[in-house]
């Protein structure tokens, strides 16, 4: 559970000898764990050949396991603007979204829970979450799954924070959605749901999540994007520093409550592309 006990292999959540033939897909048997749970590791493999050092401490994180750990609502824009065309080839620009909260406490533990679709990249205090990441979350048929990831973002926080999201279309809001209806769907518009968790040094807890408090804005640099045309960045459209935490947002519109996705939500279980 810590990783001092894992240092000095006191195995507390699981301690055990497995004789198998399997390297890999051992079923876990140890006491039953909680969503976001941070867990620590060490393993050694023994063979007829002898066995290996005890590896070096390894970390994992327990996701959002059911619905009802996550809080907050799925958030967006559910309309196009009058610059987009929604057509055989349509061009929808990107939403911005953004928010912004202080923290009065020292910060032990941080955990950023995203669901950006059809794409998404994250900001915290003008930094991008998730270094050279692209193109994520991976895409999935959107009527059975949607995809979040999980970051630790501890470092990332500050006494003033400020969170931005840009949502792109992906292949939630196709591009060519009336060229051939029968065989491509349109999901909806760019939808957000996002969680971050604090846990203080003192042990309490904050959960920053998504609602219609968060302000949003279509009107940034990128005019369209898809996987079809590429993208359209108009730079007179800068937003400048909106990332960060004090920026005058306040000629933005709130962000609209959006349709819950049909597919289920599930944590991501390959890494993201990188640039």
């Amino acid at each position: 559970s810590t990783p001092e006990k894992a240092e000095v292999l006191e195995g507390d959540l699981w301690d055990t000898t497995v004789e198998s033939s399997q390297s890999q897909w051992i079923e876990y048997q140890g006491k039953e764990l909680r969503s976001d749970t941070p867990c620590f590791w060490r393993v050694k493999v023994s063979t007829t050949r002898g066995e290996t050092d005890w590896s070096e401490v390894a970390r994992w994180n327990v996701g959002l396991l059911t619905e009802s750990d996550w809080s907050g609502r799925w958030i967006g824009l559910n309309h196009a603007m009058p610059w987009d065309e929604e057509s055989e080839h349509s061009r929808l620009s990107s939403r911005y979204i953004r928010h912004q909260f202080e923290l009065s406490k020292e910060v032990r533990r941080a955990t950023l829970y995203i669901c950006g679709l059809g794409m998404y990249e994250a900001y915290i205090n003008g930094r991008h979450v998730g270094d050279s990441q692209v193109l994520s979350p991976a895409p999935t048929d959107y009527r059975k799954t949607v995809l979040y990831n999980a970051f630790d973002v501890t470092s990332l926080l500050s006494k003033e924070n400020a969170i931005g999201v840009v949502l792109g279309n992906g292949r939630y809001y196709t591009m060519q959605q009336d060229k051939k209806p029968y065989k491509i769907t349109r999901f909806g518009y760019p939808t957000l749901r996002l969680n971050l968790f604090v846990e203080f040094a003192d042990g309490s807890r904050k959960t920053i999540s998504t609602d219609e408090k968060w302000k949003l804005t279509p009107d940034g640099p990128i005019r369209s994007n898809n996987e079809y045309d590429g993208e359209t960045y108009d730079a007179r459209k800068d937003l400048g520093r909106w990332t960060e935490y004090g920026y005058d947002d306040s000629q933005w519109m709130a962000a609209e409550r959006t349709a819950i996705p049909m597919g289920t939500l599930r944590g991501a279980m390959s890494p993201n592309m990188t640039v």
